[in-house]
């Protein structure tokens, strides 16, 4: 297994590798209600315009759809330094390269 590490300012991305340690006992998967299971969601005005919004509160930056640009004829600008995206699952990279100004 291994886990992804970036510095702040340092462009580049390093690999390490880690070890788990495992228990002899198995568990099994917790199970939630669907009222545990419901997420954060509003509507909030970006531009002018209503956006239903998932709030996560382990995020590191807040993003826009491709799509909701287009939609709202908002401009976007390439980024001068792209930015890495992690999600949570392994392999599971992206780069931003655009970004855009909104209200």
């Amino acid at each position: 297994m291994f886990a992804l590490t970036e510095h702040q300012g340092d462009r580049r991305v390093r690999m390490r590798r880690v070890t788990l340690q495992k228990a002899a006992d198995k568990l099994q998967r917790p199970q939630y209600t669907p009222q545990e299971k419901e997420c954060l969601v509003t509507y909030v005005e970006v531009n002018g315009h209503p956006a239903w919004t998932l709030w996560d509160s382990g995020s590191t930056t807040t993003g826009i759809t491709p799509q909701f640009a287009h939609v709202n004829a908002i401009r976007v600008h390439e980024l001068t330094e792209p930015l890495m995206l992690q999600l949570g699952t392994v392999g599971s990279r992206a780069v931003v390269q655009f970004g855009a100004e909104v209200k």
